[in-house]
């Protein structure tokens, strides 16, 4: 919701914080959201290795996305 700015004015910041609050709590779609600020560095410093591992857990936890973004992230080096 913060991140896509759906409803409420974009809060990038807010957004971080619940996905990684959300992430912590074992919400497997928490975990790929926040993988993907760490892959494309929103308002956090881009860090491919940290978004791998969100990713891995996201899809440990039965999220479909967090399988996929790691299989596109090995496949693209």
């Amino acid at each position: 919701m913060y991140r896509s700015a759906k409803g409420v004015e974009q809060d990038l910041k807010k957004a971080l914080a619940n996905f990684k609050r959300g992430c912590h709590l074992k919400d497997g779609a928490s975990c790929v959201s926040l993988g993907y600020m760490y892959e494309v560095g929103m308002n956090v410093k881009q860090n491919g290795e940290q978004a791998l591992n969100l990713y891995k857990k996201g899809c440990y936890l039965k999220r479909g996305s967090g399988c996929h973004n790691v299989a596109v992230m090995y496949y693209t080096g």
